[in-house]
């Protein structure tokens, strides 16, 4: 059978992973996936990368590292399956699908990682009048920096009062 595992149980757990071979899905092209492959990787594990894009890490280019992560893993020895979204998982395989021509393929795997991005905590949303971050929905540092600010500047606390009446 195939294990299942969350990016960060697997980011806890990076020494217990096992030998491989691991298949990372990678349905938005972050950095997450980049970072466990290259740390499975180093143990010598296995591992592919599975995404829907043709490149992996598409979304790094903002970051100035889309070239450079790409050129790292692929020296690290991890397989890209690229422009491909997971079907189905059997025991001991995943089966893709290329997002284009429909083919389908088997890729070998004890360990599957899901790399996609996580449900919000919803445990505070009764009790906050604002909802700001990975509150709403999943979001990059920089939008949950924005969002903060303006919700800061909405209630008029602290420095933000001041700084609202300056403007």
């Amino acid at each position: 059978s195939v294990r299942w595992l969350d990016a960060s149980e697997a980011f806890g757990k990076l020494t217990t992973v096992g030998p491989g071979p691991v298949a990372l899905i990678d349905p938005l092209g972050g950095p997450i996936a980049v970072a466990l492959a290259e740390a499975l990787a180093v143990q010598g594990v296995s591992v592919s990368i599975v995404t829907p894009d043709s490149i992996v890490g598409s979304r790094l280019g903002a970051s100035g590292d889309l070239v450079g992560a790409n050129t790292r893993i692929q020296q690290a020895g991890v397989t890209r399956v690229l422009a491909s979204r997971v079907i189905e998982i059997a025991s001991g395989a995943v089966c893709v699908e290329h997002v284009h021509t429909g083919e389908r393929s088997q890729l070998e795997c004890e360990v599957v990682i899901d790399c996609s991005p996580r449900l919000p905590n919803e445990t505070l949303k009764e009790a906050a009048d604002i909802q700001v971050g990975d509150s709403v929905a999943p979001r990059t540092v920089l939008e949950s920096i924005r969002e903060g600010r303006f919700a800061g500047f909405t209630t008029r606390t602290s420095f933000n009062s001041a700084e609202r009446a300056i403007s």
